[in-house]
Parts: structure tokens; sequence; C-alpha cells
């Protein structure tokens, strides 16, 4: 089968790397000096002159401090977890910053990313790796498409294109439109029906179903790559690979790259553009993330995530956000033909397997122990593989002992809430030397990570 693809250029032009600057900050002993320019093809929007910190902290009331500080200047908090917050701003913010928050946090504050601007055009993708420029002439699918990270009409065109060289086993599933307009597209694996003449009994069980999501926030492209990588693997058998055949032969699989399409093809854009591309009440504040948008524990009265201007804007309602409502609804249909019995939301970054709730760690757990023992299970398959190191712990811990509310409306806890048993977060690399701008090395071997955590996760729940 033919596929005809329009190639779209990546970029409109390259930038030329500015001469490098020194900048002195409280958390530096000397000036740095950044390193030898590197030229590459660029977003137009620039980060020079911006940095992000790593902020250690001890107390609850510290990171309290640090939190509502940065949300009053309206920073870009990157990470919290139980020891640290990483945190993005203009370099001429860290007076301000270090003005508002206690000695103990600024002089325990180290350069997690010293010249953002660079690492962005560092992390952008090389014009020659584009998919659909390749489809032409490639012999391999994978290493066409793993070789970069990859536009959303070069993923649109993987999960097409999967389906065509699989028709006996997978599907194109569309969500329906985003917001902009765009299909919400992913890939169905599901196991051939066995001929028969016997007449279905209406009474037959549902045939068990997991669900993988990537890209609820535009700029984790790991995320979109590594459940790419799931549904390539499972789709083609990964090489006559047994226990991706057993995988497929318990469970039905849904693959959806790229909930948030609209925020993630404006990424290419904005490198470090977070919340979906709908409209808020105020004009010049566009975005809803969609992470906080879903209807468990939204934060009705507005107390914390409120600021349509804030990276975690919940918008004005729950589901307000087309892709929320889209992702709820096709949830919803699901369950009727199907037993979905797992949910794996994958982000970046911070190397954590989480598990609900998300909201506070005082809700009550289903099988909480079986949860963690699944959790540090599959982590250790990881590490078989790699040597990385995943740490396993309930969701709440990365934000929601710090401020109530704060972790209002997470997909995890309206999923699992719904009766989705098994029911994870991973957050995939790395720990922070890169952030969100993993180089496009990192791919195949986060997409192997998560291969090896999907083994253990489907022999681990097909035995429950």
């Amino acid at each position: 089968m033919q596929l005809s693809l329009l190639l779209l250029p990546l970029f409109s032009a390259a930038v030329a790397e500015p001469d490098p600057f020194s900048f002195q900050a409280p958390f530096l002993r000397k000036p740095f000096r950044p390193a030898a320019a590197h030229t590459a093809a660029t977003s137009p929007k620039s980060y020079d002159g911006h940095v992000a910190l790593r902020v250690p902290y001890t107390t609850s009331e510290e990171v309290a401090i640090l939190y509502n500080v940065s949300s009053h200047m309206n920073l870009d908090i990157w990470s919290k977890t139980p020891a640290y917050v990483d945190i993005a701003l203009r370099e001429t913010q860290l007076d301000a910053l270090y003005r508002q928050i206690p000695a103990s946090l600024y002089e325990n504050a180290r350069p997690l990313v010293r010249n953002l601007g660079q690492s962005v055009r560092r992390s952008m993708p090389d014009a020659s790796n584009d998919f659909l420029s390749t489809l032409a002439t490639t012999t391999d699918i994978h290493d066409a498409f793993f070789s970069d990270f990859q536009t959303i009409e070069a993923v649109n065109a993987l999960m097409t294109l999967l389906v065509a060289m699989q028709p006996s086993h997978t599907s194109l599933v569309n969500l329906g439109k985003s917001f902009e307009g765009r299909d919400i597209l992913g890939v169905k694996i599901a196991k051939p029906e066995q001929k028969s003449t016997k007449k279905k009994s209406k009474k037959q069980a549902k045939r068990k179903l997991v669900l993988v999501t990537g890209a609820q926030h535009a700029r984790e492209w790991i995320s979109v790559s590594s459940v790419a990588y799931l549904a390539h693997a499972l789709a083609t058998g990964n090489n006559g690979d047994a226990q991706i055949a057993e995988l497929t032969n318990h469970f039905d699989w849904v693959f959806l790259p790229t909930l948030n399409v609209d925020g993630y093809d404006y990424s290419f854009q904005d490198r470090l553009w977070r919340k979906n591309r709908q409209p808020t009440s105020v004009p010049f504040c566009k975005g809803i993330d969609l992470d906080r948008n879903w209807d468990f524990g939204w934060d009705e009265q507005q107390h914390v995530l409120s600021n349509p201007c804030s990276e975690n804007y919940q918008g004005a309602k729950a589901f307000e956000a087309q892709e929320t409502k889209l992702m709820s609804q096709y949830m919803t249909s699901l369950k009727k033909e199907y037993n979905v019995l797992g949910f794996l939301d994958l982000h970046s970054y911070a190397q954590t397997i989480l598990y609900p709730y998300a909201l506070s760690c005082k809700l009550n757990v289903r099988d909480e122990e079986t949860l963690l023992e699944l959790g540090i299970g599959a982590s250790r398959a990881m590490k078989h593989i790699s040597g990385e190191t995943y740490q396993t712990e309930s969701a709440c811990n990365q934000d929601g002992h710090i401020l109530a509310g704060v972790n209002s409306g997470a997909a995890l806890d309206w999923v699992y809430h719904s009766g989705v048993e098994w029911s994870f977060v991973i957050k995939l690399r790395d720990t922070g030397n890169y952030g969100f701008l993993v180089p496009k090395e990192e791919i195949v071997p986060n997409g192997e990570e998560m291969l090896a955590f999907l083994k253990y996760y489907g022999e681990f729940i097909s035995t429950r």
C-alpha cells in the first residue's frame, strides 16, 4: 500500500547562535561562560537570558513559600519532588526571587540549565531527520521515525502507516478534532477475532484493554516518542518477540501519542509551551493545562490554579479543554465494549513511577501495596535494560503535599477513580541534566525502558 504524504518544512530558516554571554548569580562561585556556539535550526521564540534552577528544600514551609512566590512571579515550575523544585526564569528575575525566599533556599540553589536559549536550540529536530521526507526512500520505518523528535504530521503519519502495514490487528483511533481542528489520532491493537460458527453469548466476558497516552503537556516530547515506540513494537511484533505476543494475546491496547495536538504543534515554535491553545478569559494568555482539567478534585473554589497566565491554569470548569472532554468521552465509550483495567499516562521528567492519588495523600487508595509492588518491579525491569533508576511513589508526594489543590483535576485520579485499577503516571528521562530538553539520542533508550516496563506490567496484571 502506497502512502502519499505532503512534506511540510519544520522551520523557515536557520538562526545563527548569538555570542556567548556571562552572568553572575548568587548560586555561582564565579561567572559562567557558555561553551562554544552550536548552530542549529531554532524555534522563533528565544530563551536567551533564561536559566533553570534546582532549589532543594527540607521543610514543607520552605517549599510552600517557594511555590507561592513562584506563582506570584508567574515563574515556570518545571518539576516538583519531595526533595527539590526546578524553576525556569529570566536572569533578571533572580534578585527578586531571592529577596522573597528564605536564605536556606537560595543558598543551596544550583544551576540546572545555565543557558536555556542554547539548550532549546540544541533540542530542536534536524530537518534532515524528518520522517515525512524519508518515507519514499526508507527501508526501515523504525530508524527513520525514532532518529529524532517528529512533528505532529509525522506522528499521525506513523499511526496511519502502522494500520496500513498491519491491518489484521490494528485500527486507527480518532478522538475527534482539537480546539484548533487537528485530528487526535492513535492506534488500537486488538487480537483478531477467532472465526466461529457459534453465536456469541451476551454474557461473554469483555476483552481487557490498556490505554497509553502521551503529551498532555506539549513540551514533553519524549512522551510522544515513547508512546509511539510502544505502539510500533506491539503493532509489528518487535521482530517476533514472544513477550510482545503475550501482551497482545492477553490485552487489547490503545496508544495515543499526542493528546495535546495543538500545544505539541505550537511547541515547535515555542519549545517550552505546556498547555493547549484554547483561548481564556485573558486574551493574551492562551491555554489550559490538560492535566488539571479533569473532573476529579477539580478546584471549584478557584483557590490555586485560577490564573489564566499560569502554566498550571485549570480552566474555568472541568473538561472545558476540548481535548480532555474528547478523551473522557472516549474512555466512557471504551468501557461499554471493554474491561478497561490499565491506564499509563507518560510525562517528563524525573524518572518516577507514580500511582494514585495525585490530589492528596489523605485519600484512600485501593490495593496501594499491590500498586507499589508493581511499580517497584517494573522499575527493576527498566534498570536491567538501561541501568537507569526510576523511583516508585504516590503521585501525591510530587505536589499534593505542598499546597491543597495544586494537583487537582489530574487525569490519573479521574481514570483511577472511575474504576481503572492499574493506573500510573510514568515520568520519563531524565532527572534534570536536560529537563524537558532531552536530546534525540535518548529516544530509543527511553523507548526500550518503557517497553521493559510494559512487559513487566502486562505480565503482572494478567495474573491478577
